[in-house]
């Protein structure tokens, strides 16, 4: 290496995305809070407490007692927390691992055709996947959940239209997240110049969901990965390929930016 000399990039954009980018960024977040909040303050606490006691066999110092208690204090303090941040961890590495999962099953819709991007983020959300193609636009709000050891079979997600349950769980807050998303990405194309209706799509990977057949755009399609790739089949047409061109092309520069 040179020195003195003052070096750039040589990439002249920023990469695309990948999938479950988000949740990686949130797994490493939540990681380093728990490396810090669980090992180096309880360590230093003992450290303090460790000398204190080294000191107190000479006369006129302060008691160490008040830093031994406050160490024995925050040992169960910091395993309660610690048994949060992990099972927080684990839900954040579920969502990434079915957010790299529903990608890898689009891949099928990008063979046919379509463009999918992942993990589009905006200011304060972001949208796991958005297919575009000449079946339109879609949001793809993924949402991984675990199921119960006990005959997992028989655990359903439901959607009458009105409810949204995961297992008998009410779940219906996810109806609003997927319709706002969708929404989000439709203002995105007008203040570009695209009037362009977008779909709301709820995905539970890996679940058997039973949910109402809708053909209306502005119901939220809830339904499990491969359905959703399914039915693309018998899809119509309703964009012609210069719309498809110009919405693929704000979407690759709000990927970038």
């Amino acid at each position: 290496m040179i020195r003195g000399i003052e070096k750039q990039t040589p990439l002249k954009q920023e990469p695309s995305r990948l999938p479950g980018e988000s949740a990686r960024e949130r797994w490493d977040k939540e990681l380093i809070e728990l490396a810090v909040l669980v090992s180096f303050v309880p360590t230093m606490i003992g450290l303090a407490a460790a000398i204190s006691w080294l000191q107190y066999f000479r006369p006129g110092l302060l008691s160490p007692m008040l830093l031994t208690l406050t160490f024995i204090t925050a040992v169960p303090v910091a395993v309660v927390y610690f048994r949060r941040k992990e099972r927080r961890l684990l839900q954040v590495a579920l969502g990434w691992k079915g957010e790299r999962a529903v990608g890898d099953t689009l891949k099928e819709l990008e063979r046919r055709g379509y463009h999918v991007f992942h993990d589009l983020v905006f200011d304060k959300f972001n949208i796991d996947h958005v297919v575009v193609g000449p079946g339109g636009v879609f949001t793809v709000e993924t949402k991984t959940r675990s199921k119960r050891v006990k005959n997992p079979s028989t655990a359903h997600v439901t959607w009458d239209g009105q409810e949204l349950r995961i297992d008998k769980a009410l779940a219906t807050e996810h109806i609003g997240q997927a319709k706002g998303e969708a929404a989000e990405l439709g203002n995105l194309l007008r203040d570009a110049g695209v009037n362009i209706w977008v779909r709301a799509v709820l995905l539970f990977p890996g679940w058997y969901v039973d949910a109402i057949k809708s053909r209306d755009d502005k119901d939220v399609f809830v339904c499990n990965d491969t359905y959703f790739v399914r039915s693309f089949d018998y899809a119509e047409p309703t964009l012609s390929a210069e719309q498809v061109q110009r919405v693929v092309s704000i979407l690759d520069a709000q990927a970038r930016s």
